[in-house]
């Protein structure tokens, strides 16, 4: 695999706030992404938006199990840690 880089994108220990705020921005900005796909392309009529109204259900409902998470943490009165690596791959 030589074509793969990774990225450590999120690293380290969060309160649950902080981390909330980090995973959400990260997944509100996918949902937004996605959105913004699915208005384009239906405005112009082109393209597949299936993909992406299923990413947004799936995103969405990654949402929920992170304010579980996050929810558990509070209640235990624990902090949180984040590895998030991001693959890169070059395709032929």
């Amino acid at each position: 695999m030589e074509n793969v880089t990774e990225i450590k994108l999120v690293k380290g220990e969060f309160t649950p706030d902080e981390a909330k705020e980090v995973l959400f921005s990260l997944v509100m900005s996918k949902i937004r992404f996605h959105q913004l796909e699915v208005f384009s392309n239906g405005e112009r009529n082109i393209g597949d938006i299936d993909y992406s109204e299923k990413r947004i259900t799936e995103l969405e409902n990654s949402k929920i199990v992170i304010d579980s998470k996050i929810n558990e943490a509070i209640s235990k009165m624990k902090r949180i840690r984040i590895n998030g690596t991001i693959e890169i791959e070059v395709l032929e």
